[in-house]
């Protein structure tokens, strides 16, 4: 998706000269992160979108996250990159050429030795970027970077249309759809669309019939996880609601209310709250 108007992504922002960087002690973790910037001590940055750039060249590769520009293309199947090296590791899947890294755990292959050890945290647990705020630890430094937006409230990504602003871009990408309608992934068996692929997962485990989620405490299954997670509130330890003039005793406010209805006539004679099944009743009242 490009950043052309009317697109409702933001034109690529205009980059700034910071001021000098002061040479980060080689321990620290901020350094950890720094080294990976390619910053250097003593240098001039430029800044874009609050991340910095000594090079050119890399601030030139990071805009075409903002501008939506790819100009590696395939000869094969003409698909477009904007890194010369996601070409390079997507010609692979033409040439039938097998990944390199393995994972010494679980065996899955890996065609970069930077996914394979950032893969390799999955199994030891190993949270090495740590919030300097409230604490919280990130196996990722991309994800403590998004995180710290929390705190700091910035929103970096803003709908042209209606002004909205995100913390990630995908949130972005996922809100312009709103305005532009599209619906890119499709259900295959009823050809229904949807605008995001967790929409689309909901969609065809709700069609399929599975059950999924299933409750630790008593064991029933749920087609979604929002089902499951209204379910569990019937096993949190609450007080019971009774009702003011039999005492009767229901665990939800919603059944008292309907049980109320036998006091004022509301319900027809021949109801009785008493035998519903409607009412979860605590035992011994």
């Amino acid at each position: 998706m490009s950043c052309s108007p009317g697109s409702g992504l933001p034109p690529c922002p205009a980059p700034r000269v910071g001021p000098p960087l002061p040479r980060p002690a080689p321990a620290t973790h901020r350094s950890f992160l720094n080294r990976g910037r390619g910053l250097r001590g003593g240098g001039r940055a430029r800044v874009c979108c609050g991340k910095a750039f000594t090079q050119a060249g890399a601030l030139a590769k990071h805009r075409r996250v903002h501008t939506g520009e790819k100009p590696y293309r395939c000869p094969v199947c003409a698909k477009a990159f904007a890194l010369s090296s996601g070409l390079v590791l997507h010609k692979r899947t033409h040439t039938g050429e097998r990944p390199h890294y393995q994972c010494p755990v679980c065996g899955k292959l890996f065609l970069q030795s930077s996914h394979l050890v950032r893969h390799k945290a999955i199994h030891t647990g190993e949270r090495p970027f740590k919030c300097e705020d409230c604490g919280k630890l990130f196996g990722r430094a991309s994800h403590l970077a998004t995180h710290r937006r929390m705190h700091t409230g910035e929103r970096p990504f803003k709908c042209l249309q209606c002004e909205k602003a995100f913390t990630q871009k995908a949130g972005l990408v996922l809100h312009v759809r709103l305005h532009t309608g599209e619906r890119p992934y499709k259900c295959d068996k009823c050809g229904k669309k949807f605008r995001s692929s967790a929409h689309l997962v909901s969609h065809q485990l709700l069609e399929s019939g599975e059950r999924n989620f299933k409750c630790s405490t008593c064991g029933k299954a749920f087609k979604q996880a929002s089902s499951l997670k209204q379910h569990l509130k019937t096993h949190e330890a609450r007080e019971p609601q009774r009702c003011s003039v039999c005492s009767r005793a229901f665990s939800r406010s919603s059944y008292l209310q309907l049980h109320m209805r036998t006091h004022t006539g509301s319900l027809m004679p021949q109801q009785s709250c008493w035998g519903s099944r409607m009412f979860q009743i605590y035992s011994g009242v």
